[in-house]
């Protein structure tokens, strides 16, 4: 059945192309990439503590810094390219000119976008990191962004399944690369190489699954106002979020440094952040539909169904990681790392509000709503910094902080949500 809707320059209805078929439309689009994450991230999790056992401490504590600047910037490359790619494509035609101009922009923007990725995290690791590291973090952070451009094309086509098997080549690449490399170095550079050499692959494939699509970039998909607006206001408000999520770990590393209480902290978050990756595959899931439905209630009908689905798996996996039992903590994590079991439940709590966050910024981004969210957010990380800054020595208040910090901001974004749902 041919559906409509009312395209955001406001024209008259017109027909929408057929959802994708296969696989992923039969088992439903959210249940497909939330599976897909769960197995996405328990590869890295199995990852980051085969990295706990293969490396020491102090170099482990710098592949996590780096790590955690690469997810900045890998959320912000994964909301700012395809989320603006899939609004575009979920409302034309293959091989129409809307589509190739939006790749083209999509291109030209992953490249800009990247570069100055790696500018930022080279700055804020100039001190503390090794060249070989730094070289290595760039080429990770350009090849994250150009590898969106395939990502947004898959998820426009609702094309869930592919997009699944996308990810998790990356991640099998990455963890094979660095598995052998740790092995054999013992150093932080086999990570983040593990992740390069993933990254520029991916970027690669990404490139070739989009090769019909891909025109000759143009000025005209360069200058392209609308798109620029919607990629500066969808990737500000996710890289708030994500600087938000990771405000915690680069207190630390400002104000302590990569002693062993903070690789401690870090690896008990490697279990505890899981929900995040739930809720970003909700997040992939429902965008394109949220972005072409024209009826705003309707939509925030839609938001509230995939809200229930991430609280009822997230609160599921919270409670089982709060509750893990202490001598197989014991058993995963080195005594040399100083982890301390009692670090899981607010590390748990904190993950369950950081997913929160992110499915709340996902509705603002799907209905331009973009300045009142993105000033609430930046409040929220100078407050988070400013409340763990004096704290930071202190591992166990810091964790019980940063979890009551995002639990304020993601009440605060619910209410600035939900209060302007019914606004046309």
């Amino acid at each position: 059945m041919t559906r409509l809707l009312i395209d955001g320059r406001g024209t008259k209805p017109r027909a929408l192309p057929p959802a994708a078929s296969g696989p992923g439309r039969r088992l439903g689009g959210g249940a497909l990439l939330m599976a897909g994450a769960l197995l996405t991230g328990g590869l890295n999790y199995l990852y980051s503590l085969a990295l706990i056992r293969l490396l020491p401490a102090p170099e482990f504590a710098k592949v996590a810094s780096l790590n955690s600047l690469l997810l900045i910037a890998g959320t912000v490359a994964a909301a700012t390219i395809p989320w603006v790619v899939a609004r575009e494509v979920s409302n034309s035609t293959a091989r129409s000119a809307r589509r190739r101009r939006a790749v083209s922009f999509a291109l030209v923007a992953s490249v800009s976008g990247g570069m100055l990725a790696a500018a930022v995290i080279a700055l804020l690791q100039l001190r503390y990191t090794d060249p070989a590291l730094l070289v290595l973090s760039g080429t990770a952070g350009v090849a994250i962004f150009v590898s969106s451009v395939a990502a947004g094309q898959l998820q426009g086509e609702q094309r869930f399944g592919r997009l699944v098997v996308f990810r998790l080549l990356e991640v099998t690449v990455k963890v094979a690369t660095g598995l052998v490399l740790a092995y054999v170095t013992r150093s932080a550079v086999a990570g983040i190489a593990g992740f390069a050499v993933a990254a520029v692959g991916c970027a690669l494939y990404g490139l070739w699954l989009v090769r019909a699509e891909l025109s000759r970039p143009t000025l005209q998909a360069a200058l392209g106002r609308d798109l620029w607006r919607h990629a500066a206001g969808i990737g500000s408000v996710q890289g708030a979020v994500a600087l938000l999520q990771a405000t915690d770990v680069i207190v630390l590393g400002l104000t302590v440094g990569n002693t062993t209480a903070v690789a401690g902290y870090q690896a008990m978050q490697v279990i505890g952040r899981t929900p995040v990756f739930l809720a970003g595959a909700v997040a992939i899931a429902v965008f394109p539909r949220l972005s072409r439905e024209a009826d705003t209630r309707r939509a925030w009908t839609l938001f509230r169904r995939s809200l229930r689905t991430y609280l009822i798996a997230a609160g599921a996996l919270t409670l089982i990681i709060g509750l893990f039992p202490p001598g197989i903590a014991r058993l995963i994590f080195p005594a040399s790392y100083g982890v301390h079991h009692h670090l899981l439940l607010p590390v748990a709590l904190a993950g369950f509000a950081a997913g929160l966050l992110t499915l709340l910024a996902t509705w603002c981004q799907a209905t331009d709503r973009y300045r009142l969210v993105l000033s609430l957010l930046g409040a929220g990380v100078l407050l988070t910094a400013t409340v763990l800054a004096p704290m930071a020595a202190d591992i166990t208040r810091t964790a019980w902080a940063t979890a009551g910090c995002l639990y304020a901001l993601s009440a605060a974004l619910w209410l600035l949500a939900r209060g302007r749902q019914d606004r046309p």
